[in-house]
């Protein structure tokens, strides 16, 4: 998978799957370092496999609770803290699922139980030397959204 085709499948993977599953939609990019000040809400995934690396999303709190009510059909003032929570790693399993189902591998991935995090972990990258990031920001309308994806390098030719 080339470098580019990543960062295309962050943006594809991502609308898609706020579309059908979250009945949200990206009105545009948002620009990396002027995102919105706030809380936000943020969630990180491993996996492993050729290639193997992690996922993070991050969600105003604004935004993460008007996708957890559409994801779960109740009304904003029906959420608990603990399901806006839930349902963001949820959205980070879904991301990532749909970015590693486009990746051209024969190998299996195991993906490890998406857990929430602090927006630092979730948007940086862990591996160091040898591991490739590729990040994109989107504007929601009620808030952004944040995507990052970290892979071995020497699947991904630049």
């Amino acid at each position: 998978m080339a470098w580019n085709e990543l960062d295309e499948s962050l943006c594809v993977s991502t609308s898609e799957v706020l579309e059908t599953m979250f009945f949200a939609s990206i009105i545009g990019d948002a620009e990396a370092g002027t995102e919105q000040s706030g809380d936000w809400i943020s969630a990180r995934v491993g996996f492993r496999g050729n290639p193997h690396g992690a996922f993070g999303v991050s969600v105003t709190a604004a935004a993460a609770r008007t996708m957890t009510a559409g994801f779960l059909g109740l009304e904003d003032e029906e959420l608990v803290p603990a399901q806006v929570g839930e349902v963001v790693c949820e959205l980070a399993n879904m991301i990532c699922g749909s970015v590693l189902s486009r990746a051209p591998s024969e190998t299996c991935f195991h993906l490890a139980h998406p857990h929430l995090v602090a927006r630092e972990d979730a948007e940086h990258g862990r591996g160091g030397p040898g591991y490739q990031i590729a990040r994109r920001c989107f504007d929601l309308g009620d808030g952004s959204i944040n995507v990052f994806m970290e892979m071995n390098a020497d699947y991904c030719v630049l």
